[in-house]
């Protein structure tokens, strides 16, 4: 009888765990891409990796770059036109064939929260290089996908730029309201060669993400209607497109000021 060559899937679970526990991250996620029975035996066992504290990713129409740590380790995932996506990672590249770059990326992105912990110092988002309509099905993809996690994510620091409040609400529901003390957001144009309006983050300031911050920097012109909203932040830098004596009063009466 003909022996089967050995292969990863055929190591009983013991040797397989001690193997992954010998794995850097590159590694590991190299491995979460052969199969689905490795993706889940990694993501059930959740091996011991150095614990990352930086995320971030800028979504583009038709691809999405996520880094890891500041660049130490960056992904792509691409659309080919042809219904495939391609996935690159150290100058090396795969194909995924039948496949949706949104849901690949979403999936990686919770299958990484999964092994790795929910818990970062920062998570940086840019989610203003995509038109609108391609945003929201992103963000029905993406969200659909943190929503299922049982655990909220923990993130200190959360930067993003946005081309409005709305894009912002739904992934900020799932942060830990806890855990989240610094926001910035930039606002971006779109197109570009717009002028510069006004934003609003009266729907922001409604959520419990909200009540619970320490620190906010908004680097675009933002209309403030009541800024008694801002009295619990220990820091706030913002540009205003209108302020009132009355709102300097208020202003005189918190914390940061």
């Amino acid at each position: 009888m003909e022996i089967p060559p050995p292969n990863l899937l055929t190591i009983a679970e013991v040797p397989m765990t001690r193997i992954t526990e010998f794995c850097d991250l590159k590694s590991i996620l190299n491995l979460r891409k052969v199969c689905h029975d490795l993706r889940n035996f990694i993501d059930d066992t959740k091996p011991k990796i150095s614990k990352i504290k930086v995320l971030g990713f800028e979504i583009f129409e038709d691809r999405i770059i996520f880094e890891i740590d500041d660049r130490t380790l960056t992904m792509d995932y691409k659309d080919d036109k042809k219904g495939n996506t391609v996935f690159s990672m150290d100058q090396k590249s795969k194909i995924l064939e039948n496949s949706n770059f949104f849901e690949i990326f979403s999936n990686d992105f919770c299958g990484f929260l999964d092994f790795q912990g929910p818990k970062f110092e920062r998570i940086y988002m840019d989610l203003s290089k995509m038109s609108p309509n391609s945003l929201k099905k992103f963000l029905e993809v993406f969200v659909e996908n943190l929503k299922k996690r049982k655990e909220k994510i923990k993130v200190k620091f959360l930067p993003l730029v946005l081309l409005d409040q709305e894009d912002s609400l739904e992934i900020l529901k799932v942060l830990d309201s806890k855990f989240l003390k610094k926001i910035q957001i930039y606002f971006e144009n779109f197109p570009e060669n717009r002028e510069e309006k006004s934003w609003k983050i009266d729907k922001i300031m409604e959520l419990e993400q909200w009540k619970n911050l320490e620190k906010l920097v908004l680097h675009s012109k933002i209309e403030i209607s009541d800024f008694r909203n801002l009295g619990h932040l220990r820091k706030c830098v913002l540009r205003v497109a209108k302020i009132t004596v009355e709102d300097l009063k208020i202003l005189k009466e918190v914390s940061f000021f």
